[in-house]
C-alpha cells in the first residue's frame, strides 16, 4: 500500500449526520500518545440548525459570544473600562517597548531622560491632557517589571496591552527559510487577479453538518480542527495526530512538518495569553475609579448664582460659563510603581495537553495597479460552537511595502463613579457616552516582518492600511495564523483525527496511485470504474467546496453583525448621561 494510502486512508469510515450547516475544519495537536478505539455507526438528527448542538463553550476561559445588556460597573464577562490617562500611559509605555533593545537602554539615565522629556509633551493617540509627571515616572520606572517578564530565550514579551504577547526571536531563521520555500507549491497556481491570496482558509473544505464523514457518533460537529501532541520537554516540537485541512499530508509533507513545529512554538504566547483569559482573572488597574470637574458643578453655582429672577434662560447661561472654566481631573494612580507589583500571573501549562488548531495561510499582494491595502474590518475569530479563545499570528516574510498595525477593543462595562448626567465628563475620561457603543480601543502593535503576536479572541482586532514603499514595484505580505480552540473544554470538537479528508482530488489521485502499484489489483479496473468508485463516496469537488464557502461565509457575515451588537456594540445605556464613542464595530 502506497504512502499516500496510508496518509489518507487511517481508518474505517461512514456518514455521520447531524445539521445542515458548515463550520471551519480543525487540526488537533496533542502533548501525549494517543489511542483512538472510536468505532462507526450512523448518527442522523433531521433538524437544520446554525449551530450544531451541544457545542457551546464549557471551558473556563472567556470568549467574545455574550448576550449583554449594558448595565452594571460590573458586568460578567467584559472588562471595567480604563480611563484616557491610563491607556494613554500603556501606549508610552508599549512605544519605548517596540524599541531595539529596549530591555537594555531603560537602564541608561540619559535615554530615560530623554524619554521623559519627550512624553511630557506628546498626546498620543487618545484625546487626553498631557501626562502628569508622576505618570511619566510611573511607566518609566516600570520598564523594570516588563524587562523582569522578558523570556531571554525566545524574546516573548508583552506586547501593547494586557494578554496581548508577541516575540521577535521566536522563530529561527532556518525554520522560517522552510515556511517560505515549503509554501512554494501552494503560490504557484493559476489565480484570480486578487489582492488577498488564501493558501489555506479554513472555510474551503468545511465540516458539513449532515455531510460530513467521520469515525465519531457523538452526533456532535464542529470546525475540523487538527490534534496536535508535543512530544520533546521543552515544547519544541509537536507531532499532528491528524492531517491539516487543505494541506495535502504527503504532497506538502514539509509543511506540514512546518506547522506542526509553528504551533509547538506558539504554545510558549498563548500560555500566557490563556492564564490572564480566565473568566475569574481580573486586570489590575493603576488609577482610581472616577474623576471631578475642578471647579465642581455645585461649587461653581453657590459662587456664581444665577441672577433672580431666575429663567431656563439664567440656568442655561450659568451652565455654559461654568463648562468654560472647568478642568477635568482625571482618575489619579492608586500608588506609585514599587518593583515585581506588575503582577503577571505563572503561565499556563500546555504541555501534556491535546491542542485543537484550525491553520490558515495568506499572502496580500500589492502591484502598481493596486498599490494599497485598504485594512480590514474590526472582528473576532470563528463562531460560539467554535471555542475559539485566542489567536496567533506569525508575519513571516513581506518586502516593498510601508508599515502596518494591528489594532485591538475590548468590550467594555458601564464605567463607575461618573456623575449624574455628565455625558461630557464619561467621554473625556473613557470615551465612552450615551446611547453610544461600550467599547474601548485599547492599543496597537506594529507587524513587522518575524513578528509573532498573540492575543485573546475576547478582543476585536483590524489591520490596518499599508501601500507600496517604491510604487513602480510589487509588493507582499505573507502570514499564518493559527487559532487555538479552548484546551479546557469539557469535550473536544470534532477533527482531522476523526474526519477523513473531503478533498474528491485527493482520493482519487490515492486510489489511481494506488492502482499503479504491481501488487494492487485495482489495476485490473478500468480508471472510469475507479472514477466511479470515488464518485461514490459522497465527497467535495473543488466547486463545491467553493460554493459552500461562499454560504459559510454569508452565515458568518450575518453572524458578526449579530454579535456585534450583542457583544461590542451594546450601548451606554447612563443612567444619568451624553457624548463620542472611539469607533463603532462594523461587519
Amino acid at each position: 500500500m502506497s504512502s499516500v494510502h496510508q496518509a489518507l486512508f487511517p481508518y474505517p469510515y461512514s456518514h455521520i449526520r447531524t445539521s445542515y450547516s458548515t463550520e471551519y475544519p480543525h487540526l488537533c495537536y496533542d502533548h501525549h500518545t494517543n489511542t483512538n478505539t472510536n468505532t462507526i455507526s450512523m448518527v442522523n438528527t433531521e433538524t437544520p440548525t446554525r449551530e450544531a448542538p451541544n457545542l457551546h463553550p464549557t471551558g473556563r476561559c472567556r470568549h467574545p459570544f455574550l448576550q449583554r445588556d449594558g448595565w452594571g460597573e460590573e458586568e460578567e464577562g467584559v472588562d471595567v473600562p480604563v480611563p484616557f490617562n491610563e491607556l494613554t500611559m500603556c501606549e508610552l509605555s508599549a512605544t519605548i517597548r517596540d524599541k531595539p533593545n529596549w530591555w537594555e537602554k531603560y537602564k541608561d539615565p540619559v535615554k530615560c531622560a530623554k524619554w521623559k522629556e519627550e512624553a511630557a509633551t506628546q498626546t498620543g493617540s487618545y484625546e487626553c491632557r498631557l501626562l502628569q509627571e508622576d505618570e511619566i515616572d510611573y511607566v518609566l520606572d516600570e520598564l523594570e517589571g516588563y524587562a523582569a517578564v522578558r523570556d531571554l530565550e525566545t524574546g516573548i514579551e508583552t506586547s501593547c496591552y494586557r494578554r496581548i504577547w508577541q516575540s521577535d526571536s521566536l522563530i529561527e531563521s532556518s525554520l522560517r527559510d522552510s515556511l517560505i520555500s515549503s509554501v512554494i507549491p501552494l503560490e504557484n497556481v493559476p489565480r484570480a487577479n486578487e489582492q488577498v491570496l488564501d493558501l489555506v482558509h479554513p472555510s474551503l473544505y468545511c465540516i458539513v453538518y449532515g455531510c460530513t464523514l467521520s469515525r465519531n457518533a457523538d452526533g456532535s460537529a464542529a470546525p475540523l480542527q487538527c490534534d496536535i501532541s508535543e512530544e520533546d520537554e521543552d515544547g519544541k516540537n509537536a507531532k499532528s495526530l491528524g492531517y491539516i485541512n487543505n494541506i495535502h499530508p504527503t504532497n506538502d509533507a514539509a509543511l506540514h512538518t512546518v506547522i506542526e513545529t509553528l504551533v509547538a512554538r506558539f504554545t510558549s504566547l498563548w500560555s500566557r495569553v490563556l492564564v490572564e483569559s480566565k473568566e475569574d482573572y481580573k486586570l489590575p488597574l493603576r488609577t482610581s475609579a472616577g474623576y471631578d470637574w475642578e471647579p465642581s458643578e455645585q461649587t461653581y453655582y453657590q459662587d456664581h448664582p444665577a441672577p433672580e429672577p431666575a429663567t431656563d434662560e439664567a440656568y442655561e447661561a450659568q451652565d455654559a460659563a461654568w463648562k468654560v472654566i472647568r478642568v477635568m481631573r482625571y482618575p489619579h494612580l492608586l500608588d506609585a510603581y514599587e518593583p515585581g507589583v506588575l503582577g503577571f500571573p505563572e503561565p499556563m501549562t500546555l504541555k501534556g495537553r491535546k491542542l485543537q488548531v484550525i491553520v490558515k495561510l495568506a499572502n496580500i499582494l500589492l502591484t502598481p495597479e493596486k498599490p494599497v491595502y485598504e485594512g480590514g474590518s474590526w472582528h473576532v475569530e470563528g463562531m460560539k460552537n467554535e471555542c475559539i479563545v485566542s489567536t496567533g499570528i506569525y508575519y513571516y516574510d513581506q518586502e516593498n511595502i510601508t508599515q502596518s498595525k494591528l489594532s485591538f477593543c475590548v468590550s467594555v462595562s458601564e464605567p463607575d463613579g461618573y456623575g449624574q448626567s455628565d455625558g461630557d465628563g464619561t467621554k473625556a475620561v473613557w470615551g465612552l457616552d450615551r446611547d453610544e457603543p461600550l467599547n474601548q480601543i485599547i492599543g496597537d502593535v506594529s507587524t513587522k516582518a518575524g513578528r509573532c503576536i498573540a492575543f485573546p479572541n475576547m478582543y476585536q482586532h483590524c489591520v490596518s492600511p499599508f501601500s507600496l514603499l517604491d510604487p513602480s514595484k510589487p509588493g507582499y505580505r505573507k502570514i499564518v495564523a493559527l487559532f487555538l480552540v479552548d484546551p479546557e473544554l469539557e469535550s473536544p470538537r470534532p477533527s482531522t483525527t476523526i474526519v477523513p479528508p473531503q478533498c474528491l482530488d485527493w482520493w482519487s489521485q490515492d486510489l489511481h496511485d494506488l492502482a499503479q502499484e504491481g501488487n494492487s489489483r485495482l489495476g485490473l479496473l478500468p480508471a472510469e470504474l475507479l472514477d466511479l468508485v470515488v464518485d461514490l463516496m459522497d465527497l467535495m469537488t473543488r466547486k463545491e467546496a467553493e460554493e459552500l464557502r461562499l454560504q459559510l461565509m454569508d452565515e458568518r457575515t450575518a453572524f458578526v453583525r449579530e454579535n456585534n451588537e450583542n457583544m461590542f456594540n451594546v450601548p451606554f445605556n447612563m443612567s444619568s448621561s451624553s457624548s463620542d464613542i472611539l469607533h463603532t464595530t462594523t461587519a
